[in-house]
């Protein structure tokens, strides 16, 4: 997502390098046939989350690499900045090696922890997808950006993974400058620039709780960006959070394992936990 980072742009003029970009990559072990259907998971436990709805977008789908569904992730759609118009979603990065992790599948593996911790505090929660299938796609960033807003959430965090320098390690935040130039059809209420700082900074906060690293190359891990479809487009504060940088070794042995994502998905918890004041 950033200018030091690998991820691979899904469009028509891409169908061809989109073949080899992630077709061994392991994979969650839930399918669905087409694009990922979302619905709200309640609470597992009353606690102090209790009466909150909480959005979670796992970044990416791993079936975004298959040739299959290139015309739907051509489409094209205005989410303003100075980019003005993306492309449908893109393929994500993945580790390297024999036993590659494809970006999708560790965003999806850590939603999905934190989805539990959030249930047992009391949230209610919605996921922009609930598979990670090489038969789905999507959804679309600027549908991803909306969601929380339809589903009338507290707030939205963006699960990711950077593709950034093979020396780079750590974590850093994507938060919304302050554009002019609004998202068609979801415009984003000004006041959601504020709030959505002020949420990247109790992630940062809590996921340094944890024991966890803000990124060496990206300064004070904080990333202001205008041409973030997620954020351009949402209605709720929302953040995107690069959680580690899978090209480096380390980082890579933390996406793949089970505490690894654990400890992540923590952090995340931590950081919303220090927004809400609960």
């Amino acid at each position: 997502m950033t200018g030091l980072s690998r991820k691979w742009l899904v469009g028509a003029s891409a169908a061809v390098m989109l073949g080899a970009v992630l077709p061994g990559a392991q994979a969650a072990t839930v399918a669905a046939p087409q694009a990922a259907t979302v619905a709200a998971t309640r609470a597992t436990a009353v606690g102090p989350l209790t009466g909150i709805v909480i959005a979670i977008d796992p970044g990416h789908q791993l079936g975004n690499s298959n040739l299959a569904f290139g015309r739907q992730l051509s489409q094209t759609y205005f989410v303003g900045g100075s980019v003005g118009v993306k492309f449908c979603n893109t393929t994500g990065t993945a580790t390297s090696g024999p036993h590659s992790l494809a970006e999708s599948t560790y965003n999806f593996y850590v939603a999905q922890d934190l989805r539990a911790a959030l249930q047992r505090l009391g949230a209610t929660v919605v996921m922009t997808r609930t598979v990670d299938s090489w038969n789905a796609w999507g959804p679309c960033v600027w549908n991803r950006g909306a969601f929380g807003g339809l589903h009338h959430a507290a707030l939205e965090v963006s699960i990711h993974a950077d593709g950034g320098p093979t020396w780079g390690r750590g974590f850093f935040v994507i938060e919304p400058s302050g554009i002019t130039v609004p998202c068609y059809k979801h415009p984003r209420p000004a006041r959601m620039v504020p709030l959505s700082r002020a949420l990247g900074g109790s992630i940062i906060r809590g996921m340094q709780g944890v024991g966890l690293r803000t990124s060496n190359y990206i300064t004070g891990g904080v990333l202001t960006e205008g041409n973030q479809a997620t954020l351009n487009c949402s209605s709720v504060p929302t953040v995107i959070v690069e959680t580690l940088n899978m090209p480096n070794s380390t980082d890579a042995a933390l996406a793949r394992s089970a505490a690894g994502r654990a400890k992540v998905a923590l952090g995340l918890l931590r950081g919303i936990r220090l927004y809400l004041r609960r």
